[in-house]
């Protein structure tokens, strides 16, 4: 069933130029797409950013499983077609939306997340130029100050304008739990050694290393208030 899910979404959901549609409407009775649209994003023929980054993880993840290289082509056509529309290392919430708008730095890191994916399944690091550039811009750009109950801010949950409400420019768990797979990605790959003996292009570890600990303490101290909100 999962594998049939992947391959309507690979039929439907990407468009000739490899960017995504957020969602799309099927008929009921015969499957086939009637209209593609979005919820999250700018407009309908717009590429909602995060949805992007998604189609990147989830086919690269379909990949691990199948071994069918077609969702491997995917996800690589995907992360190219992601870093094309990168401005000076910023993920826009909505890579059409008119300039300037709000980041969001939840698409930036899920991008991340699934590009060392597929450097994993493929056994290179193809992609760590691009993860490393995503990356320094959301520790250099969007960090929160040490009282922050999020890791990273500028992550946009959806600033669709006919949005029931509209949330954006603020931390995110999903920019959050990405950023710190990145992180684990790295030491999986085995970058960890190379980083910490400071070579110039490839520090993201210890970026995260001195920024993750007191981070956490943050997060952890906010969450042991929502459990005590709760009792």
């Amino acid at each position: 069933i999962a594998t049939k899910h992947a391959e309507t979404t690979l039929k439907y959901h990407i468009r000739p130029d490899n960017s995504t549609y957020h969602l799309i409407v099927y008929d009921p009775v015969t499957g086939k797409r009637k209209v593609g649209l979005t919820h999250q994003g700018y407009d309908h023929g717009s590429t909602w950013s995060r949805g992007q980054a998604w189609a990147i993880y989830g086919f690269a993840t379909v990949y691990k499983y199948t071994k069918d290289p077609k969702f491997l082509d995917a996800a690589k056509r995907l992360a190219e077609y992601f870093m094309s529309r990168v401005e000076n290392g910023v993920v826009y919430w909505d890579f059409d939306a008119p300039r300037p708008c709000v980041w969001d730095t939840s698409a930036a890191t899920i991008a991340c997340s699934g590009m060392l994916l597929l450097c994993q399944l493929q056994g290179n690091l193809e992609y760590l130029p691009q993860v490393t550039l995503l990356m320094k811009t959301c520790i250099d750009g969007a960090l929160t100050n040490e009282d922050g109950v999020t890791i990273l801010d500028h992550a946009t949950v959806n600033n669709y304008e006919h949005a029931n409400q509209r949330i954006a420019d603020h931390g995110l768990v999903y920019a959050d739990y990405y950023f710190l797979e990145v992180g684990n990605r790295l030491i999986d790959l085995g970058l960890a050694p190379r980083m910490y003996h400071g070579n110039e292009n490839h520090q993201l570890l210890d970026h995260l290393d001195a920024v993750v600990p007191c981070k956490l303490k943050c997060v952890k101290a906010h969450q042991s208030n929502i459990l005590s909100y709760s009792r």
